[in-house]
């Protein structure tokens, strides 16, 4: 991944190439949606790197109201999963349509992510009420 690390009085940010731009012109994406495109990639290391760098929302969301967590999940990164939620990132964020990172890794078929957000989940709820709010 190609980033900038721009220094200013509060540390650097990571602001990523995006895959979008071509040509000459080279754009860079957000803060922001660079953490979150991160976390969908899995990089475990630029994640960590990040948030201990600098100020990220763990619960920033784009357009569709998927965070950080959602991403991370969807793709079976259990690493990033583990780490956002060691973090303090919110145990069961939705969507704009409703979807929960452990609806995204049903869909998905990520066994490992499954299993560590099940036991998660059911640590602060119950699992009957786990599956009738998220499957």
């Amino acid at each position: 991944m190609l980033f900038v690390r721009n220094t200013d009085a509060q540390g650097w940010e990571l602001h990523l190439r995006d895959p979008e731009s071509s040509g000459n012109h080279t754009e860079y994406l957000s803060h922001g949606h660079s953490f979150m495109q991160t976390c969908k990639a899995g990089e475990l290391d630029y994640v960590k790197g990040v948030e201990e760098s600098s100020q990220v929302d763990l619960e920033a969301s784009d357009e569709y109201g998927l965070t950080p967590l959602h991403w991370a999940a969807s793709n079976g990164h259990l690493p990033v999963v583990q780490y956002l939620y060691e973090q303090g990132a919110d145990k069961e964020p939705r969507s704009t349509h409703g979807s929960t990172p452990l609806r995204l890794v049903v869909f998905k078929g990520h066994l490992f992510v499954l299993q560590y957000l099940c036991v998660i989940c059911c640590v602060n709820r119950s699992a009957t009420h786990l599956c009738e709010r998220s499957c």
